[in-house]
């Protein structure tokens, strides 16, 4: 098998996994006395941010699989790790 297929099913592997997370964790932890520290503005200034960051990687991965970028595996599982860990903080900046 080639490597990019290996790595394309590495990629489709995590985002499954990822999608596959019950998607109330954040809800769990909130209690109804808590009063929201950040504004509105602030929490959705925050979520853009955070999805520039993960489309910039995932570009940067579509281009490393392609052929365009030099295939560095180091690279590539920075971030793929990177882009996990942003996803998983993604729902914890959501307001209740």
């Amino acid at each position: 098998m080639s490597r990019n297929v290996i790595l394309s099913g590495a990629l489709a592997g995590v985002l499954c996994g990822l999608a596959l997370l019950h998607p109330a964790l954040a809800e769990e932890a909130v209690a109804e006395d808590q009063v929201a520290l950040t504004t509105q503005k602030e929490t959705t200034l925050s979520r853009r941010l955070l999805m520039n960051s993960i489309g910039a990687n995932n570009d940067i991965i579509h281009d490393i699989l392609d052929g365009t970028l030099p295939m560095d595996d180091l690279e590539l599982r920075g971030r793929l790790q990177s882009i996990s860990a942003m996803l998983y903080a993604f729902p914890s900046l959501y307001r209740v």
